[in-house]
């Protein structure tokens, strides 16, 4: 029940003080050194007027003059959250203030190059009213933070901004404080040595921000700590357990490689002015060992970061870090319960066996092809293990889900209901009964998969888009099929290459790298919500971040092709499914709306990238 064009890979728990915790991807917006002129200094005095005079005094009537009416605050990789307008911006602020009626901001300093400037800031307050579903608890917090702000025509345009979210919650009395960063033994940090350039003037202190972050994922230390860090090295913000030294740093960065070996960072915007430079960043990894306690899970996770720097006599002096630490333990499931059982399978699993060993015509047979004119399909079938070939012969993407009305609800009802609203799915969830189905697939492609359908009357959906944006479902999108009982002795569960668990809210067992060929995989949804396992290949050279951070116009290429996959399972209930891999990256996800969160479990932890090589 989605279409996946409305749907992207919005990794980020929305918490924040300043600004909802969240990277976005610049609007193109390319920063040139240059010294400070008369616009700089104005685009400094907006800034600070906004925290001065609308965070820390309320005063509303500022927003029209400060703000553009198309501003947008990235509040997540999903652009649906964003805040946008001005409405959006007093909205805000009210929320804000309505839960520390007393905060104040300080700036303690702004950086401007071009049309870009960075504040790093602190607050205070007393949380009195409601703050994101915490009740008011009387008590006094005070963080720091930084943004990073874009400008046009003197107005603000875009912003990101990176409170520190974890003290939050710690000073909230949420979670508990310590020491529990330090308590991990590190990684290995090892890599090739990077060259780091002399720097002093602008573009040198520039170059040395962009070698250190290129030390960093090549895992250098000694580049870090012998080239670029001098040795009188500060760290304003050291993370709880470690020393404000460059070693304390470096030794953070060891704790998070033990927990994410593969984690790389994106350098999205750099931001120099004189001796102090500023980077905005995105970075990801997969959880494969222990960090913050939680044993791995093979969730990938994605989250933004602003680091600023103090440069003298050609090395880095003084840094001040934030990163959305808060985002990190949502996203492995450690915050609201226990996090799931789940374990990263081998990588690679080797050359797949199983689907040589299938036979296919052994199976009740059950053959659907799809076009804008509707669907190709049998009205009746014999039920128990069938198999499901799914053709997509029209231009756009098409699915088949099969669905049976819940009890107390008639198959007219269901389908009145899916026609008359086909975007309300936590409604529709109410009324369905979810047996899986072939997922989204490109055009001219084809889907393979066995299901277990006992006899009933299903419905056949295609909840994809035709390109005036309408379900097909409310157009011709919807077909009756009758299974019946079986009518021969039931052959044996097929072999698989390798299980799939879908659980609230992670997959357990896919592989991260994996070896050409065609593969069955074994699905079971094995959590308490209804689960889905949703296959796209990325374009060549474009990463999962850049393809959904975007909701593309209506008609404009989308930078991934729809790959399959099994849809909408209730849980307890298994598929097979067929997936012919060819080199190059795939993105693994569940789309499905969680009723609690209104947000899509990908948003939850079910997302993974999936080499293969």
């Amino acid at each position: 029940m989605r279409s996946l064009v409305r749907i992207t890979l919005a990794l980020l728990l929305s918490l924040s003080f300043v600004v909802v915790l969240s990277p976005g991807r610049s609007t193109g917006v390319v920063a040139q050194a240059t010294p400070a002129t008369q616009a700089t200094q104005a685009n400094e005095e907006v800034v600070r007027t906004f925290f001065e005079q609308v965070l820390s005094q309320g005063n509303m009537d500022l927003i029209d003059d400060l703000f553009a009416p198309e501003f947008v605050l990235h509040t997540s990789a999903d652009p649906s959250q964003d805040v946008q307008g001005l409405e959006g911006v007093m909205g805000f602020v009210m929320g804000l203030r309505t839960a520390f009626p007393d905060i104040v901001y300080t700036v303690e300093e702004l950086i401007s190059e071009g049309d870009s400037v960075v504040v790093r800031w602190h607050n205070q307050g007393t949380q009195q009213g409601d703050y994101l579903g915490i009740p008011a608890t009387g008590k006094t917090v005070a963080i720091g933070g930084g943004n990073l702000f874009h400008f046009q025509s003197g107005k603000l345009v875009e912003e990101w901004g990176f409170p520190d979210s974890l003290s939050i919650l710690i000073q909230l009395g949420v979670i508990p404080g310590g020491d529990q960063l330090g308590t991990a033994t590190p990684g290995p940090m090892t890599g090739d040595a990077v060259a780091v350039a002399t720097p002093g003037t602008a573009d040198a202190n520039r170059a040395l921000m962009e070698q250190f972050w290129a030390a960093y994922n090549a895992g250098d230390a000694d580049t870090i700590l012998g080239q670029i860090f001098s040795p009188d090295f500060v760290n304003h913000t050291p993370a709880p357990g470690f020393p404000a030294s460059g070693q304390g740093l470096v030794d953070t960065m060891l704790y998070f490689a033990s927990g994410f070996p593969d984690q790389r960072a994106s350098v999205e915007e750099i931001v120099v002015e004189g001796d102090l430079v500023a980077s905005r960043v995105l970075v990801s990894g997969t959880h494969q060992g222990t960090a913050y306690g939680v044993p791995p899970t093979g969730r990938h996770v994605t989250y933004g970061g602003l680091t600023i720097v103090r440069i003298a006599n050609g090395k880095m002096v003084e840094n001040w870090g934030f990163y959305d630490q808060v985002s990190i333990l949502a996203q492995i499931g450690a915050l609201g319960g226990p996090p799931p059982e789940a374990q990263p399978a081998a990588s690679p699993i080797g050359s797949p066996q199983a689907a040589a060993a299938i036979d296919w015509a052994a199976y009740s047979q059950l053959e659907i092809a799809a076009s804008e004119a509707g669907y190709e399909a049998p009205d009746s079938i014999a039920g128990g293990l069938v198999a499901l070939t799914f053709t997509n012969n029209g231009q756009t993407n098409h699915m088949a889900m099969l669905i049976q009305a819940a009890e107390g609800v008639t198959i007219d009802e269901l389908e009145t209901a899916i026609k008359t609203d086909p975007m309300n799915q936590v409604a529709l969830r109410e009324k369905v009964l979810s047996f899986g189905g072939a997922g989204g697939i490109a055009p001219g492609k084809q889907q393979r998969l066995i299901l277990n359908l006992p006899a009933a009357e299903y419905l056949i959906a295609d909840f994809e888009f035709d390109t005036d944006q309408t379900p097909f479902v409310a157009k011709n999108g919807l077909k009756r099929l009758e299974v019946t009982a079986p009518t021969a002795a039931q052959p044996a569960e097929p072999a698989a290459d390798t299980t799939v668990d879908l659980i609230d809210f992670a997959f357990s067992g896919i592989p991260q790298q994996m070896l050409p060929g065609t593969y069955i995989l074994k699905v079971t949804s094995s959590g308490e919500q209804p689960h889905e396992l949703a296959f796209v290949k990325l374009d060549e050279g474009v990463s999962a971040q850049e393809a959904f951070s975007a909701v593309p116009e209506p008609g404009a290429p989308l930078p991934f092709t729809f790959w399959g996959g099994v849809q909408d399972m209730d849980p307890g209930q298994t598929a097979w499914v067929e997936v012919v891999l060819d080199p190059g990256e795939f993105v693994a996800f569940c789309p499905i709306v969680d009723p609690a969160t209104q947000k899509p479990h990908l948003m939850l932890g079910m997302v993974q990238s999936v080499v293969v090589s």
